[in-house]
């Protein structure tokens, strides 16, 4: 059986499940019928979770067996294609620990083979730091947005350069910017043109998705160049001379070092939580798991070096966010990553909570964890 046989089969599930819940709903109209379709959708995922969960640590434990490990993948596809048609919305692709220079090579022949006979594509990838926390097909989209748009400023021809460079912005002076430059330390993504420029009159209206310079309208190319830069906490300039050429800058924050530390796992589904903490054993952290609120409780207690708790949300008993008002009591400063088969209701919003939703991928948990590790404690 192929993977998308698969894919299509545990979609075709779920798809069938949920709409048939939904469509009781529409016919009874119940809080009960509602309730219902909400947790079938919960259960579904939680299935998903501990499918997913298994196949990634196979994945990593089959590393050295090609054949096995592709079995692996397979599940892990299929299961990501569940994941998406559970989706009430296109929620945002899952972010990691990226190289910028790697996405540059892995556009440009692309670049090359969309653009005119007439046209140079160059680049330099300078940068010596390039890891960023980020999305690699959107930041490839952003290239050939940025790259597509460079060329068509070159009817006649011309040479479109393509760079990376660090950037150190620690000491407050910031470029002035279309998206916001924070102080810090960057990776800049340069895109230049020696094309016809941008007039000073339309400059700022190029990134709204219903502008275009072009007689009978265009695509959305830029607004979604700028779609991508909110969603990775970029900035974003603009420098052009009229008959010289454009010039644009992406600057994407350095990602953070890996932070280690001790994790408390809480779920009263012993699947998930083994699985769990399989995953963030591999990616080096100390683990301590509970089955209950209860227990959390007194294991955060007796173990105060503990960094950070990934608490279920719904439990039997103390729910998640009952806990994490326990826990807070004990520390105010407590650091939480609640994760759920439902949707982010009811959840406490803070610098030291965060939220993903089941079923999660390895890096999604990391990174989560690794933001709220980072995260400085309040005063």
């Amino acid at each position: 059986m192929h993977y998308w046989e698969i894919g299509i089969i545990i979609g075709a599930f779920a798809l069938a499940t949920v709409l048939g819940v939904m469509l009781c709903c529409l016919k009874r109209k119940t809080d009960v019928a509602v309730s219902r379709a909400k947790q079938v959708v919960h259960d579904l995922r939680n299935l998903l979770a501990g499918m997913n969960g298994a196949a990634e640590i196979l994945a990593l434990k089959l590393a050295d067996n090609p054949q096995l490990k592709s079995y692996a993948e397979i599940i892990l596809r299929a299961g990501e294609q569940g994941r998406r048609m559970l989706s009430a919305e296109n929620k945002m692709p899952d972010f990691q620990v990226i190289s910028l220079n790697e996405c540059v090579g892995e556009t440009l022949d692309l670049l090359k083979h969309s653009v005119s006979g007439n046209i140079v594509v160059e680049s330099f990838c300078g940068a010596e730091q390039d890891r960023i926390n980020g999305n690699a097909d959107l930041v490839r989209r952003l290239l050939m947005n940025l790259g597509v748009n460079a060329a068509e400023a070159m009817p006649q021809g011309g040479t479109i350069r393509i760079k990376t460079a660090n950037c150190d912005f620690s000491g407050g002076e910031l470029p002035e910017a279309v998206a916001a430059v924070q102080p810090g330390k960057y990776v800049c993504l340069e895109v230049s043109d020696t094309g016809k420029g941008i007039e000073p009159a339309v400059r700022s209206r190029i990134f709204e998705a219903a502008f275009s310079t072009k007689p009978f309208g265009g695509g959305t190319g830029l607004s979604v160049v700028r779609e991508v830069v909110q969603s990775h906490a970029a900035g974003l300039t603009v420098d052009s001379d009229v008959g010289k050429g454009s010039c644009f800058r992406v600057y994407f924050p350095l990602a953070r070092k890996q932070v280690n530390g001790r994790v408390l796992i809480v779920d009263d589904e012993p699947l998930l939580r083994g699985l769990l903490g399989e995953m963030l054993k591999i990616s080096g952290m100390d683990v301590l798991e509970a089955g209950s609120g209860r227990e959390a409780i007194e294991l955060y207690a007796r173990y105060p070096e503990i960094d950070a708790v990934v608490l279920d949300v719904v439990m039997p008993g103390m729910s998640g966010v009952e806990t994490y008002e326990a826990l807070r009591r004990q520390n105010p400063n407590v650091k939480v990553m609640f994760a759920s088969g439902g949707e982010r209701e009811d959840i406490p919003a803070g610098k030291n909570i965060a939220f993903v939703q089941k079923p999660y991928q390895m890096a999604e948990v990391s990174g989560e964890l690794q933001r709220l590790l980072a995260t400085e404690q309040d005063s």
